[in-house]
């Protein structure tokens, strides 16, 4: 029988403890539910790449506009300070930064310069609302 290489299979446990068979090429993965090794697994392993293919393969990387907080963040990243810490701190922060990054709020200069994480927050506290006045 003849040895047949499939470099994007993956193999990986369910919450049950069972081992399932992926095709993984560039992070999305599609199932495969034929036993490996026949010929119904070689054919559902080529429809897999096939449909991965077609929904785009690889994406793009972009990369951020200079001056924005992304480009900040990816500066940061390549830098020596970060590059010299321990890398399970490296890995909390880079994990921080990012989850960052995927908030969709628009940042104000003047917000974050005042470290004002909302609009709301530059209102004057409703206690003093009945004053009129605001701060």
């Amino acid at each position: 029988m003849m040895q047949v290489d499939f470099p994007y299979l993956v193999a990986d446990r369910d919450r049950h403890g069972n081992a399932r068979l992926y095709v993984r090429p560039y992070g999305r993965k599609i199932r495969i539910r034929k036993k490996l090794g026949t010929e119904a697994f070689a054919l559902a392993y080529a429809e897999a790449i096939h449909a991965l293919e077609q929904e785009g393969g690889r994406s793009e990387i972009v990369k951020a506009a200079p001056g924005t907080f992304g480009w900040l963040a990816a500066c940061y990243f390549a830098s020596t300070e970060f590059n010299a810490l321990d890398p399970a701190l490296q890995t909390r922060r880079r994990l921080y930064i990012e989850s960052c990054l995927r908030e969709p709020r628009l940042f104000k200069a003047e917000n974050v310069m005042l470290g004002v994480r909302h609009e709301k927050e530059r209102q004057a506290p409703r206690h003093l609302c009945w004053l009129g006045r605001r701060q």
